[in-house]
């Protein structure tokens, strides 16, 4: 079709951060900058030692649930965007849950490399998750219309009494957006939960 032969062509769909090693070696490959490439991978793993080294003891991970977007119906328009978190929420996978893991929590619903999913929130209530994680979906307005606390039935979860509710800058699914920035923020809430709640 673009009169490229099917073997040069490249697709990279990084869902983990193994996946994200693996593309950034193969495009060193395709570039000839296999030195840079490797330095670049060593680098991201010094810095995912340094982010396990900074997890507090634990003798069990808190369970995190990440919060991805409440619009359960998407409109062009944010503001014509409908949300009802009362009935289910968008879980994020792809990166989020190995920078989840490797800051120290225990991802539910997702696992590395899994898409995002749609959970219900009585599926939320009875996994009573330590720590909820929201990303407002690229500055939707629909979230901040719907604050956690505030939300039916979400004042019966763990982390909503014990304030273990923390919102994130960066969109910790996508590795084009966040990595590495994600995993400090991450490493930073994960240890402040474990400073309130020993």
């Amino acid at each position: 079709m673009f009169g490229v032969s099917a073997d040069a062509l490249c697709h990279f769909d990084t869902r983990t951060l193994h996946d994200l090693d693996q593309h950034i070696q193969q495009i060193g490959v395709l570039l000839g900058k296999t030195a840079a490439a490797a330095s670049l991978t060593a680098q991201l793993a010094l810095r995912r030692d340094k982010a396990t080294a900074r997890q507090r003891g634990r003798a069990v991970p808190p369970t995190v649930l990440l919060e991805y977007c409440v619009c359960i119906q998407y409109d062009a328009d944010p503001d014509r965007r409908i949300a009802d978190p009362a009935r289910a929420i968008l879980v994020g996978g792809h990166l989020a849950p190995d920078l989840i893991q490797l800051s120290g929590g225990a991802p539910l619903f997702t696992q590395p490399g899994d898409t995002a999913k749609w959970v219900a929130f009585d599926e939320i209530r009875a996994a009573q998750p330590d720590v909820v994680l929201q990303y407002d979906c690229h500055g939707c307005p629909m979230a901040r219309k719907h604050p956690i606390p505030a939300r039916r039935g979400w004042s019966e979860l763990a982390a909503v009494c014990r304030a273990g509710v923390y919102p994130l800058s960066e969109n910790i699914s996508d590795p084009n957006l966040c990595f590495p920035a994600a995993l400090e923020q991450l490493v930073g809430i994960l240890n402040t939960f474990a400073v309130q709640v020993p």
